[in-house]
């Protein structure tokens, strides 16, 4: 928008007729704050699916500035959802033409069902000149994740009965650990009178095997 403005003066006791003292020129541009998400969360949630309790699991997504000016954003995660749900990058502007790659990490503590039809983070888009808080039509991002423990089957289920036997007789009996959830785990045998040195993350120091 160009405008220009005209200035004309006369004497306060109005005794004298108006006259031109100058002429201002006015100039003002609109804009929009534009931005997108990629992907677009109201067709793609972010979904970790199956995730084992006490592990992380992340997924990424971006905000990219469509506008002509630098932007700033701020991301909440849902009341319900901050204990497992971190985000690395929060908050920040992003100048134009430019993304930025939102890293969301999903830790899971306990047993849980998250349908990935609930909103989980909500996008606030600012103008960097005002900054006031614009509206826009993105909506929030779905989140979803089912949290469980592994499981396991030791066979037989009440230890190894091996009966009556002869002295200087070697009898062997067998047992088998089956893996019935849908993660490997490590699991270590030992003899209670000779237990192994453990490491500081628990484990024995030798590479126990996996199953």
């Amino acid at each position: 928008v160009q405008l220009q403005a005209e200035a004309e003066v006369r004497d306060a006791e109005g005794l004298n007729e108006w006259k031109e003292s100058g002429s201002v020129a006015v100039q003002a541009e609109t804009f929009a704050v534009e931005a997108r998400l990629d992907p677009e969360p109201g067709e793609t949630p972010l979904d970790f699916g199956t995730v084992l309790v006490n592990s992380s699991s992340t997924k990424t997504f971006d905000i990219v500035n469509c506008g002509r000016f630098t932007i700033r954003y701020n991301l909440a995660v849902r009341k319900a959802l901050r204990e497992l749900i971190s985000l690395d990058c929060p908050q920040e502007e992003i100048p134009k033409g430019e993304k930025r790659t939102i890293t969301v990490t999903c830790t899971p503590t306990r047993l849980l069902e998250v349908p990935p039809e609930r909103d989980g983070i909500m996008l606030q888009l600012f103008d960097t000149m005002s900054g006031d808080a614009v509206d826009h039509t993105i909506p929030p991002i779905r989140v979803g994740v089912t949290a469980v423990h592994n499981s396991f089957q030791v066979t037989p289920p009440r230890g190894l009965n091996f009966g009556p036997v002869e002295k200087g007789k070697k009898e062997i009996r067998s047992f088998a650990i089956r893996n019935t959830g849908i993660f490997p785990f490590e699991w270590s045998i030992f003899d209670f009178a000779d237990p192994p040195t453990l490491g500081e993350d628990g484990r024995p120091k030798e590479p126990p095997p996996t199953l």
